[in-house]
């Protein structure tokens, strides 16, 4: 096997783990739904993080594939990015139970932590990228990138105080949309 192959190994398990976590608490929240008070701000988040792993293990696949050699520093960086994610999971939702579970008022208990690892997340991300070379952040991803990251990053130091509905209503929507859209644009094949 190779290197890649080795890490690519490990990184799918954290990604199965995250997404584990997603779709078994969905299931537990279906199970319980007559005792569940639903929040579209969590539903929307949850639909963000589970994009997110997808996508980083696409782009783990894709953009890492061919590397022959890997430094720790490389290597600790995807994993923590990988390890922030799930986290995002862990926190989003809760297991429901019999006794249900209100995602507004939990939403508004786990703020704080949950944007604190999204921007772990973020940084991430950018260290991801910044290891292929500013040429690469520059020339492949371009001034898009730069500017999404950038104001996802404001967006998550604010929403770690801001408790206002309609400003994570727009947040959640926005990370969802410009997501997608650089998704489509940027990874359609590998």
């Amino acid at each position: 096997m190779s290197t890649f192959e080795f890490v690519s190994v490990l990184m799918s398990i954290v990604v199965g783990l995250g997404i584990t976590r997603i779709l078994s608490d969905l299931a537990s929240l279906a199970d319980y739904r007559k005792k569940v008070e639903f929040d579209g701000i969590t539903l929307l988040w949850t639909l963000n993080v589970l994009g997110f792993h997808l996508v980083y293990w696409w782009v783990v696949v894709n953009n890492w594939r061919t590397r022959e050699t890997w430094s720790f520093a490389g290597f600790s960086s995807l994993f923590l990015y990988g390890v922030a994610l799930y986290f995002c999971a862990a926190l989003i939702l809760p297991r429901a139970t019999d006794k249900g579970v209100d995602l507004r008022e939990r939403f508004d208990g786990i703020r704080m932590p949950f944007f604190s690892l999204w921007l772990v997340v973020l940084f991430s991300e950018v260290v991801d990228s910044l290891s292929k070379g500013i040429d690469y952040v520059l020339g492949e991803l371009g001034i898009p990138y730069i500017l999404i990251n950038a104001l996802n990053g404001i967006l998550a130091a604010l929403a770690i105080r801001i408790r206002n509905r309609w400003f994570h209503w727009a947040f959640a929507i926005g990370v969802l949309v410009t997501h997608l859209g650089w998704v489509l644009y940027r990874f359609s094949e590998i």
